[in-house]
């Protein structure tokens, strides 16, 4: 189910005894959590009855007290278990019988950012939980997101300007949020008087200009100058897998912008090359700058790199967060090698 169905489901029903959470949009699993919280704790700070931890730091011992441990003061007691395909695999049986038996008043939050859906656990908790998918919007989905979410605000947002939301911040929930709230209490009381102008003056600047300058100094050698702007995207609300994959992207491009480039056999104008990539001009124009100083051998390797990382990911060898800072300063290596 989505994240809106889950919040509705709480008002009407009883909570779950366990929930899953999965995917790569942050908003949603936080947003849902919060929801779950009020439910199972109204008008009260949820105190000694909830604990919330990461998966991976968990011992069998330490998982046996969380899940068989009553509530304390209240009726209900929430355990939160973060990126549970950390878990180790010794805490499977323990986690198995839990889910199967659980403690009277014990509930369960469970999140997982790429499940392994061969792993016992998982199959289980699609089974015996109650399933939400916090999966990225697509842009048109993350417009109409947008111009509903400003409404509850009481912000009137056109599809234009929602879109130009879009354009600037992605599609990042928590981002797009942040900007709304922004906007609001620049606006005070005159919620629906906001100009394009004055829009475009909250934003400041768009993620992919950031990803560009990020690449930019990436490929001129300035690895910390490109570790600085990550950290800036990621404080500003873009997930890591979504930075990751618009890394890629952007590799990709400028791959195929050198491979047009020699199949034509002379430079192409960034029109040209909109054209042929199905891309914005903005986007064109970028990397016709960046690949008059790349080659091709060094961003076939670039790309190998990439391919590389992203099994890692996938395959729980490591985290995004490690990838996409390794992958800047290997990238600054291969392009001022």
């Amino acid at each position: 189910m989505k994240g809106t169905e889950y919040i509705k489901r709480l008002q009407k029903e009883d909570p779950p005894p366990a929930s899953f959470f999965y995917g790569e949009e942050e908003y949603w699993i936080r947003t849902c959590l919060s929801a779950l919280r009020r439910r199972l704790f109204p008008g009260a700070e949820a105190g000694f009855d909830q604990e919330d931890l990461n998966a991976g730091e968990v011992s069998v011992d330490s998982l046996a007290n969380l899940l068989r441990t009553p509530p304390f003061f209240g009726s209900a007691r929430l355990v939160i278990l973060r990126s549970i395909e950390e878990l180790d695999a010794a805490c499977d049986p323990l986690f198995l019988t839990a889910l199967a038996s659980p403690v009277p008043g014990v509930y369960l939050a469970v999140t997982a950012e790429k499940p392994d859906r061969r792993r016992k656990i998982f199959q289980e908790l699609t089974k015996k939980a109650a399933v939400v998918e916090a999966r990225p919007l697509k842009a048109y989905e993350a417009k109409r997101w947008v111009m509903e979410e400003g409404r509850r605000l009481g912000l009137r947002v056109s599809f234009e300007i929602a879109g130009l939301l879009v354009e600037y911040r992605g599609t990042s929930l928590t981002a797009l949020r942040n900007e709304l709230e922004k906007a609001a209490l620049y606006a005070g009381e005159e919620k629906s008087g906001l100009t394009r102008d004055e829009w475009l003056v909250l934003l400041g600047e768009p993620t992919e200009t950031n990803l560009f300058a990020m690449l930019d100094r990436v490929t001129e050698g300035k690895t910390e100058e490109a570790l600085r702007l990550l950290d800036q995207l990621l404080a500003g609300g873009e997930a890591e897998m979504k930075l990751f994959y618009m890394l890629s992207r952007q590799i990709r491009l400028l791959l195929l912008t050198v491979i047009l480039r020699q199949r034509k056999g002379s430079p192409l104008g960034s029109g040209e090359l909109a054209k042929e990539l199905h891309c914005h001009l903005y986007t064109a124009e970028k990397l016709v700058a960046q690949v008059q100083k790349l080659s091709f051998t060094r961003l076939r390797a670039a790309h190998r790199r990439l391919v590389e990382a992203d099994l890692r990911i996938k395959t729980g060898q490591s985290w995004p967060r490690l990838e996409l800072e390794m992958l800047l300063y290997d990238l600054a290596r291969f392009f001022t090698g």
